[in-house]
C-alpha cells in the first residue's frame, strides 16, 4: 500500500498543505470547525500520523515535553496516588494537544545535561524542586519551563518560566485550624524530611501549621514533629498528641494501617491530596484537595501556549485553589 503523505491528505480534503499542518499542530487559523473535522476524518481514514522525527529536524520542534520529577530519594514511588494523579492530568492534556511526555526522576543535575544532549525537548515541566535546584535548572535550560509545587523567592527575568502552585501555607493553616476547632491542642506534624533552608511544599505547610498554633496561643513543641522515616516513633509516641497534620493521604493510610497492626486507638488527623483512597479508608479522610490532575492539565496547556505564541505575555505565577474536604477522620477531643 502506498505510504500516505500530508500532500495526499490535503488533496483529498481540498485544502492546502499548510492548512493540514495547522490543524495537526492545533495552531490558530481561520479554518472552520467543520473543515477541521473533515481534515481529521481524512487523516483517520488512512490512519495518518506525521513523521515526528522528520518534523523535529525541519521545524526544530519535537512535540516532546520532559517531565522532571525531583526527589532526594533514589527511587520514586509510583504507588503514591499523588504522582499518578499528576501524571494523569499531564498525559490527558498532552494527548489532547497532540504532544508527548517523557518522565524522568532525578536527584542529580548532571542528569539534565544528559537528557538535553540526547533528546530534543520543546520544553520541560519540573515537579517539586527546591530553590537551589531551580536556580541551576534555569541556568541549564533555555526552553520553556513550568515548575509545579516548587517555590522560588528570587526575581526571574525570563518570560518563559511559570510556577503552578497551591497556597500550601494557607491550606495547611486551614487544615490545622480544623483540628484546633475540635478542641485539639497537642497536634503532631508528620511529613517527609525537610529543611526551612529549602523552601518547598512541606516547609510551607509546616509554616501554616505553626501559624495556626500561634493564633491559638500555643507554642511549637518540636517533639511533635515526625519525619516519614520515623513512622514507628510517630505511632509509639501517640500518647504525646491527640491529633496530627499528615502531609499526604498516602502517609495517612500507612499511619492508620500501623495503628491497626498495633491494635491502637485511632487519633484524629487531617491530610493532603484528596486522592482516590481518601474516601475509601476507614475512617474516611478529612483532607485538602490539591487538584493535582488539574495542575497537570494547566501546566501542559501553559507550555503549549508559550510554544505556539512565544511573544505572548504569560503570568509567571499561577495559583490553583485547594479545598478542605471534611469527612470522618477529625473527631472532637475527648482526652
Amino acid at each position: 500500500m502506498k505510504k500516505i503523505t500530508i500532500k495526499d491528505i490535503a488533496r483529498e480534503a481540498g485544502v492546502s498543505i499548510a492548512t493540514v499542518s495547522n490543524v495537526m499542530n492545533n495552531k490558530p487559523n481561520r479554518v472552520s470547525e467543520k473543515k477541521k473535522r473533515e481534515i481529521r476524518k481524512v487523516m483517520d481514514k488512512y490512519n495518518y500520523a506525521p513523521n515526528l522525527n522528520a518534523r523535529s529536524l525541519v521545524a526544530q520542534e519535537s512535540k516532546m515535553i520532559g517531565i522532571l520529577y525531583y526527589s532526594t530519594k533514589d527511587e520514586i514511588d509510583f504507588g503514591d496516588p499523588f504522582i499518578s494523579d499528576l501524571m494523569t492530568g499531564l498525559e490527558f492534556e498532552a494527548k489532547k494537544l497532540g504532544m508527548f511526555i517523557m518522565f524522568h526522576g532525578f536527584n542529580e543535575l548532571k542528569d539534565i545535561d544528559v537528557l538535553q544532549r540526547n533528546w530534543n525537548f520543546d520544553g520541560f515541566i519540573v515537579v517539586g524542586a527546591f530553590e537551589h535546584i531551580i536556580t541551576e535548572l534555569i541556568d541549564k535550560i533555555s526552553k520553556p519551563i513550568i515548575f509545579i509545587d516548587s517555590y522560588y523567592n528570587i526575581p526571574i527575568t525570563r518570560s518563559n518560566i511559570v510556577f503552578v502552585n497551591n497556597d500550601d501555607r494557607e491550606l495547611s493553616y486551614t487544615a490545622t485550624k480544623l483540628l484546633l476547632e475540635h478542641g485539639h491542642r497537642q497536634i503532631a506534624f508528620f511529613s517527609p524530611k525537610f529543611s526551612l533552608n529549602d523552601d518547598g511544599v512541606v516547609p510551607q505547610r509546616y509554616l501554616g501549621y505553626v501559624d495556626a498554633l500561634v493564633e491559638y496561643g500555643l507554642k511549637l513543641d518540636e517533639k511533635l514533629l515526625f519525619s516519614e522515616d520515623k513512622l514507628e516513633n510517630f505511632v509509639s509516641e501517640k500518647q504525646s498528641y491527640t491529633a496530627s497534620v499528615i502531609n499526604s493521604d498516602y502517609l495517612a493510610a500507612q499511619y492508620i494501617h500501623r495503628l491497626r497492626d498495633c491494635k491502637l486507638k485511632f487519633k484524629s488527623l487531617v491530610s493532603f491530596d484528596n486522592n482516590i483512597f481518601a474516601k475509601l479508608l476507614d475512617p474516611s479522610l478529612s483532607t485538602v484537595d490539591l487538584r493535582q490532575k488539574e495542575k497537570g492539565k494547566i501546566s501542559v496547556s501553559k507550555i503549549n501556549t508559550m510554544l505556539r505564541n512565544p511573544d505572548q505575555t504569560v503570568d509567571s505565577h499561577f495559583l490553583v485553589e485547594g479545598e478542605l474536604i471534611k469527612r470522618k477522620s477529625v473527631l472532637e477531643r475527648t482526652e
